[in-house]
């Protein structure tokens, strides 16, 4: 098979069809400034426009010496907020803009200036104010707050209006501002009134007057005016969306549609036609508009169902709806109900495992065609539902310290990610992490490099990053974050005097797990539920301390925490491509199978299942139920994003040619290193840099295929061209190849390969009369790019002869 990752990097770097954001914006009027003009003072006004009225101007006093004083005490100078009820009215009819209150004014008594008047005017360049004709046979809205203050004799108000220079042409019936009762309280009158004015207007005004101060007397007050034109509403109705609804496959009725609200002006009532049931093909469903005058508008809507075609194929990881739903990107995609299974509500709300796997159907309402919208049914796992609902309350995280260095910046973080049941089952259910955040001075990329390391709880913060992790983070220009204590150890359980961490844990849970049930006790939920958690938090921290974009992560890490790479790339479709590390394992069953027909008792390496009675249930519908949840191997549809496999020929826990139960079952772009006489603690660092290099900046990688013509040889086909080839081989008078024999570990040996034509290379070895000879080819191609070190990728390794010493099951 040939691979390369460039298709699959090119679609990374389209970008995604979103669903539009509706913008509302205000219109202000882009002329002159209109003012209000008063004899006793100016009045500041800003207009906008409305769907039924047009506002004319508004606006209110602000302060002049000749008439004018600044109310003193506590009432402050431009916010009578402690006026009951004051300024009530803006917009309050949903129709205008209202101006605010700046000023305190005085009316006197008749021997002094009666009133106020508040002149319409437009002030011009040269400081002449120009009338602002009202419109003659025009309704308008004039809207008044008035409010006598501490104390002062309250006045009779009345409002009118004039023609510049004339005689008032209108005039309103009394406003009783009331009598304030002591120096907190507030005489307060609102009106509002509609008016036509008559068929002359000339400079109109409107006056303030009193009509009840003494002569000489004063009342003090504060005043706010504005004025709207009426403007005719017009009847019309705007259908809502058309709308598409999938039924389930033998179901030819849709019930309890929604059909959403049409948009409407001008009317009093809406009504529809549409039925309670909608059967198969388009339904029209007219909706009515209908006014106070009894007139009508109708629209169309048209609501389409239709049957789910069949679907067959893999659904990607990045397609996954449970994903797009719970990490809240902005998708349209939705669960519904069927047989009783989640619903959306109860998905996001989700506190408790189901006890049983469960199966939703969604619908991919972004297809731009209806037979591209169809249900396609997914199986849910514990992992699911655990992993990526939202977060926890316990989930919370502390920026420790910010350490600038050599060409980046160190940030140091506790992280607490979530509580894994209770004291009465763990000693310390609370899970706390260090997390490590290294941002380069220069980052060329919103993809991080997610590290999940191991580590013990109690401890002190670190106080930099390891200079591993720096040097990639600057060589590769990305942000490179460590997430440690995965999981959480040392752990204590009830009944037990000793601590237990790694594989120890792992084994008591399962062991809790296989006799009870309960998916709470698969610790990979709480890992891989750490490590979403973690690049939430590395999204978070580069947002708001280093104002940078990280929202894309290549993930890597070893042993149980490789397993938990490939557990978070399952369930979050933000991980781009994974590197795990020496976790040669997948596909569970046949591996321990063949582990024990190679060697006839279980490797010390994982002693502790053998001790907890794991490995005497492989053929269990206990053990098959758990391996469903825990298996990365159960959830290979969606692992079609790039993988790149380091493993080890030499490793303690598992046998070297355990990738043929599971590499060729994966989908898309996979690669696979074995490092020869490496055993399960080697060190990975400068084939995880390559592969990361290679996802972030889209490389070509190596397109090779290898064959095994016979058992004893191994064929390769490169359409690359590599800088060299190598067979390596190791023998053992027993079929164990692992790095911690008593007797020593066999030693990988190599010789080079040399090109038969056409890019061919051929690796062949002798099948040996006793004993057995492990063989694989390694292939290194020049360097992706950058400092980035050379790409080295092999084959699988085989053994001959490829027979077993021992039979399954065990006697």
């Amino acid at each position: 098979m040939r691979y390369s990752i460039k298709p699959f990097m090119d679609s990374l770097s389209s970008k995604a069809k979103r669903v539009p954001f509706i913008h509302f914006q205000k219109r202000v009027f882009e002329g002159s400034l209109v003012k209000l003009i008063a004899f006793a003072g100016i009045l500041a006004v800003a207009g906008a426009a409305s769907a039924q009225t047009e506002l004319v101007a508004n606006g209110n006093f602000t302060a002049n010496a000749a008439s004018f004083n600044t109310w003193p005490g506590t009432l402050g100078g431009d916010n009578p907020s402690d006026i009951p009820n004051w300024n009530t009215y803006p917009d309050n009819d949903g129709k205008g803009l209202n101006g605010a209150i700046t000023g305190v004014g005085n009316i006197f008594g008749p021997a002094n200036p009666g009133g106020f008047t508040f002149v319409f005017a437009q002030h011009t360049e040269n400081g002449i104010y120009q009338y602002i004709p009202l419109d003659p046979n025009t309704t308008y809205t004039v809207e008044i707050d008035v409010a006598a203050r501490n104390g002062y004799d309250a006045a009779l108000f009345s409002v009118k209006f004039a023609n510049s220079g004339e005689a008032p042409f209108w005039e309103s019936d009394s406003l009783n501002g009331g009598n304030p009762s002591d120096a907190s309280q507030a005489a307060f009158v609102h009106w509002k009134v509609d008016f036509t004015t008559p068929l002359v207007v000339n400079g109109p005004t409107i006056q303030l007057w009193n009509k009840s101060v003494a002569e000489g007397d004063r009342t003090v007050c504060f005043a706010n005016v504005s004025v709207k034109k009426k403007v005719a509403e017009v009847l019309s109705i705007t259908p809502p969306p058309n709308v598409t609804v999938v039924v389930n496959s033998g179901t030819s009725i849709a019930t309890n549609v929604a059909i959403f609200t049409p948009v409407t002006t001008g009317s009093t009532s809406v009504s529809s036609d549409a039925p309670s049931q909608f059967t198969l093909g388009d339904t029209p469903v007219i909706w009515t508009a209908t006014d106070a005058g009894a007139n009508e508008a109708t629209a169309t809507q048209t609501v389409t169902v239709v049957s789910p075609p069949n679907f067959s194929g893999t659904i990607l990881s990045n397609q996954l709806p449970q994903l797009t739903l719970t990490r809240g990107a902005a998708e349209a995609t939705r669960f519904e109900a069927s047989n009783n299974l989640l619903t959306q509500t109860s998905w996001t709300t989700l506190t408790t495992i189901p006890r049983t796997n469960v199966t939703v159907q969604w619908v991919d309402f972004a297809a731009t065609n209806i037979p591209a919208r169809f249900y396609r049914p997914v199986e849910l796992t514990a992992l699911d539902t655990y992993a990526t609902t939202n977060h926890p309350p316990e989930y919370s995280y502390t920026l420790l310290s910010t350490t600038p260095g050599t060409g980046q910046t160190t940030y140091i973080l506790e992280m607490t990610s979530q509580s894994w049941f209770t004291t009465t089952e763990v000693d310390r259910p609370l899970w706390k992490h260090w997390m490590i955040i290294v941002k380069p001075d220069t980052v060329s990329h919103s993809t991080a490099l997610l590290h999940i390391s191991a580590g013990n709880n109690g401890g002190t913060a670190p106080t930099s990053a390891e200079a591993i992790t720096r040097q990639i983070a600057i060589n590769t220009q990305s942000v490179v974050a460590e997430l440690r204590m995965v999981p959480n150890q040392p752990l204590t359980f009830p009944g037990e005097s000793f601590t237990r961490v790694e594989d120890a844990i792992m084994a008591y849970a399962w062991d809790k797990y296989l006799d009870h049930g309960d998916e709470m006790w698969v610790p990979r939920l709480p890992m891989t539920k750490a490590a979403v958690l973690a690049m939430d938090t590395v999204t978070a921290v580069c947002a708001s301390e280093a104002a940078t974009t990280v929202d894309k992560f290549v993930v890597t890490g070893a042993s149980k925490r490789g397993w938990t790479t490939w557990m978070t790339a399952i369930v979050d479709n933000r991980v781009q491509a994974i590197i795990p590390v020496v976790i040669d394992i997948l596909n569970l069953t046949p591996n321990l199978k063949h582990h024990w027909k190679c060697y006839g008792y279980w490797a010390p390496a994982i002693g502790d299942y053998e001790a907890a009675g794991i490995l005497d249930r492989l053929d269990t519908p206990e053990w098959d139920a758990m391996m469903a949840i825990d298996d990365p191997y159960a959830y290979r549809n969606r692992l079609s994003l790039p993988k790149f496999l380091i493993n080890a020929s030499s490793d303690e826990f598992f046998l070297p040619d355990s990738s043929q139960y599971y590499f060729d079952d994966l989908p898309g772009v996979k690669y696979i290193r074995y490092v020869p006489n490496g055993r399960h603690s080697l060190n990975p660092w400068s084939y995880v840099e390559s592969c990361h290099y290679a996802v972030l900046n889209s490389s070509t990688l190596p397109e090779f295929t290898w064959t095994q013509p016979t058992e004893n040889s191994i064929r390769v086909e490169t359409d690359t061209t590599p800088t060299s080839v190598k067979l390596w081989q190791a023998f053992n008078n027993t079929r164990e190849f692992r790095g911690d024999l008593p007797g020593g570990a066999p030693t990988w040996f190599s010789t080079t390969l040399t090109d038969q034509g056409g890019g061919v290379y051929v690796g062949t070895v002798a099948t040996p009369g006793s004993g057995y000879r492990g063989f694989f080819v390694e292939m290194t191609y020049p360097s992706p790019g950058g400092s980035a070190p050379p790409y080295q990728f092999t084959t699988h390794i085989k053994v001959v002869p490829d027979t077993y010493p021992y039979a399954w099951p065990p006697n």
